[in-house]
């Protein structure tokens, strides 16, 4: 098994200086893994949750209901 840093090396090695420029500005890395992937359309059902549907942050079409923010 790898050796995990300990918490005082980890830290020091956070940046807490804010960016440059304004958080409109900043561009975000949408690459994969920078997300919390979606749960499964069987499992929303089973919760009652609304739209429940296959899909992945990383395509284009969200499939969002029309009134998705109401």
């Amino acid at each position: 098994m790898a050796d995990l840093p300990k918490a005082d090396e980890l830290f020091k090695s956070i940046n807490y200086t804010p960016p440059s420029t304004g958080w409109m500005d900043t561009p975000v890395d949408t690459s994969p893994g920078n997300w919390c992937y979606p749960a499964k359309a069987e499992k929303l059902e089973y919760l009652g949750m609304p739209n429940p549907r296959e899909w992945n942050p990383a395509d284009v079409d969200w499939k969002l209901p029309e009134n998705w923010q109401e």
